[in-house]
Order: C-alpha cells, then sequence, then structure tokens
C-alpha cells in the first residue's frame, strides 16, 4: 500500500513548493505605484496632480529633476492627498521631471510613471 502512496506524493509534494505560488503571493503583498495625471504651469510653480491606485498609503513622495539635475526628493504628501503645488519649481528656464510613490510602514511602491512641466 505504501508503494501506491509514494508516486502521489512526489506529485503533490512539487505544487506545494512552487515558485509561481511564491511570485503570486509577492505580488499580492506588493504596493501599488500612484499614476501622476497633470503637472500644469502656475506662476513661479508647477501643479502635480495623480491617481492613487493604494488607498492605504502613508504617504506619497514626490522626486524631481531637471536636465542638468538627477532625482531628488521634493515633497511627501499624506496619503489621501492627490495633489500638490511645487513652490520651489520657480526657474522658468528649466524643465522640472517628476515621479511618485507611495509609501506604507517602511515599504515603497515603485516609482510612478514620469511627467514634465516648466513654470
Amino acid at each position: 500500500m505504501k508503494a501506491h502512496l509514494l508516486p502521489i506524493a512526489c506529485l503533490l509534494l512539487p505544487l506545494a513548493c512552487s515558485s509561481e505560488d511564491d511570485a503570486a503571493a509577492a505580488k499580492a503583498t506588493a504596493l501599488e505605484a500612484p499614476q501622476l495625471t497633470q503637472v500644469v504651469p502656475m506662476t513661479g510653480a508647477l501643479h502635480l496632480t495623480w491617481t492613487n491606485h493604494q488607498h492605504d498609503c502613508d504617504s506619497t513622495d514626490a522626486e524631481r529633476k531637471t536636465d542638468t539635475e538627477a532625482y531628488a526628493p521634493v515633497f511627501s504628501a499624506p496619503g489621501s492627498v492627490d495633489n500638490k503645488m511645487d513652490g520651489t519649481a520657480t526657474d522658468t528656464t528649466k524643465t522640472y521631471t517628476y515621479r511618485l510613490r507611495c509609501k506604507k510602514a517602511a515599504d515603497y511602491s515603485p516609482y510612478s510613471n514620469e511627467m514634465s512641466g516648466k513654470p
């Protein structure tokens, strides 16, 4: 009788340890990135709007770069907020490019899409 159970156990064991299951579990717990929807020029500033796909973020963190500068943090907004004015983007000769990510506890989502504008 034991000889018949061994082939069944060998078939079921790989299913229990499947790497596809591990990947699906990791994807289910990964944070979803916000999506930038607009970068609107204002007098001496830029106004950003976005959609938070992860509704339980603690904050939405923004980074900004120019043609000559690398990405650097520019602001953090509460997770329930979906827009913010960047009053430090004042040089009308520069193009500012933004990206966002959701922060929850110590975890971060991937970066959002990038959008650019000039004040």
